[in-house]
């Protein structure tokens, strides 16, 4: 158990200096001390995010006010990992960690605070010039000719419960000289569930494929998942990817100017750093067109993000989009790709290859005969044959009688007309019998070439459950494959 460095009264609390960097402290609870006091004092209007996790018993998670009156609180029950979001102005302001009961437990608790923007100085950076030309450089997804769009949300790195939209981008441009008029706009096509855009994830009532904590924060994935969901669109047609941090697509339809963590982010960027569409706000993760992340904070420089590029990842197939490489805009000391969940998820993500953009097939490039093969080249001269070659007519010939061998009186041979004796067939023990195995990503549960019975199944590490079976469209089948190269 954590020796107890936190105040157990409003008057004996420990300070803390909250940053927009998150920061972490290990403490514990007792029956002697059932609560724990943090003060800390905010110079502006800002954002704060707490979470209370490492818990072996059920402790919960206050804000107060500077007088002590609660603002805030998170009470699950049990070990669940408790969080809070608010929005705070200036001030001194407390953290409380108790336990109603008496407990022994030692924790984490994770906290950061960005200061928000004016609304007005907001509205002066998210101008929409030039949307409708070639200023707009990222971003962008265009349709594959099945016009099926499919999207996997893979990892949740971010405290937000938020939503995350597609839609179309055909006639966009025409409100590229109001940003409210065309943020309602695309938030009426993403809640149209059409052609035009769609809701993809909801943050809130939804988990991702893979979870669990990374060396600098706690665990923030909740909720099943949902498997792989499909989306009709039109072939060839192009679409943009819109983020709503904290909150949902209809809160941004009903206020369109909302500011602070409701307001949404998109995938375009462009060439200017003034206006509404951020470079970086969404990174490539492999490089293939097919596996992102979005940052749930601005990436124009008025919030401070930790740039660790973890907060949505999620898998398109059926559409190609085009953004910055992950190794530019990543920081370095947080590169979850480093880590063993990051390598699970990267090994997930890349075998999925999507095919040409409008095809539905691969097309093999047209190769040069003429660059492959030599061309002949004429020789000039006679063919003579090889001399002392012995005449076929003259070649020795020499023959023995046939000698009849006698047969062993022990030996068995195998008949196979009635009546003859069976072959012998040879019966090993399980145990004495060889043992395969085959650890990779993606195993069909229904594949008719696979002898089922003769097959023991392990753990499934990506969805931490007991199966590790695939049903059809629900993710890369790169193990089957190299099952069939196993003879059964």
């Amino acid at each position: 158990m954590h020796e107890d460095f936190a105040g157990n009264t409003l008057g004996t609390a420990r300070s803390l200096e909250i940053t927009p960097h998150l920061q972490s402290f290990t403490d514990s609870l007792s029956p002697l001390n059932s609560a724990d006091y943090y003060s800390f004092t905010v110079g502006s209007s800002s954002s704060l995010s707490l979470s209370l996790s490492g818990l072996s018993a059920d402790a919960e998670l206050e804000l107060l006010d500077s007088q002590g009156k609660v603002l805030h609180s998170s009470v699950l029950p049990g070990t669940e990992l408790e969080s809070l979001l608010a929005t705070l102005d200036a001030g001194q302001y407390y953290i409380k960690v108790y336990s109603g009961s008496e407990i022994t437990t030692d924790y984490n608790l994770s906290f950061s605070a960005t200061p928000s923007q004016d609304a007005k100085s907001l509205q002066q950076q998210d101008s929409l010039t030039g949307f409708g030309n070639p200023s707009v450089k990222t971003g962008v997804f265009t349709v594959g000719s099945s016009g099926q769009v499919s999207l996997d949300y893979l990892f949740d790195g971010g405290l937000y419960q938020g939503e995350l939209a597609i839609f179309s981008l055909e006639g966009m441009e025409q409100y590229e000289t109001d940003l409210n008029e065309f943020i309602a706009e695309a938030a009426r096509r993403a809640l149209s569930g059409s052609e035009l855009g769609h809701i993809v994830i909801s943050d809130a009532i939804e988990g991702a494929r893979f979870q669990g904590a990374l060396p600098w924060e706690d665990n923030y994935n909740s909720g099943d998942y949902l498997g792989v969901n499909t989306f009709s669109m039109r072939p060839g047609d192009t679409f943009g990817v819109m983020l709503v941090p904290n909150g949902r697509v209809q809160e941004v339809f009903g206020n369109p100017a909302a500011d602070g963590a409701i307001r949404p982010l998109f995938s375009l960027s462009t060439r200017n750093p003034n206006d509404a569409f951020h470079l970086g706000q969404i990174a490539d993760v492999t490089g293939d067109g097919n596996t992102f992340v979005m940052e749930d904070l601005r990436m124009d420089g008025c919030s401070t993000s930790d740039k660790d590029y973890n907060d949505v990842i999620f898998q398109v197939r059926g559409a190609t989009g085009s953004a910055v490489k992950l190794d530019d805009v990543i920081d370095p000391a947080y590169d979850w790709r480093n880590t063993d969940l990051g390598q699970a998820l990267i090994n997930y993500a890349t075998p999925y290859v999507n095919l040409p953009t409008g095809s539905d097939s691969a097309v093999l490039p047209t190769v040069d005969s003429e660059g492959v093969v030599p061309p002949l080249t004429e020789v000039d001269g006679v063919w003579t044959p090889v001399d002392g070659v012995t005449p076929e007519n003259s070649l020795p010939v020499t023959s023995q009688p046939l000698v009849t061998l006698p047969v062993d009186s022990d030996f068995d041979p195998m008949v196979t007309q009635p009546g003859g004796s069976e072959p012998i067939q040879f019966d090993f023990p399980v145990a004495n019998q060889p043992l395969i195995g085959v650890i990779d990503t993606g195993f069909s549960g229904n594949n008719p070439d696979i002898d089922y019975s003769r097959i023991i199944l392990g753990s499934d590490r990506i969805d931490n459950d007991d199966n590790p079976l695939l049903q059809p469209e629900e993710g890369s089948e790169h193990g089957t494959h190299v099952l069939a190269e196993v003879p059964l």
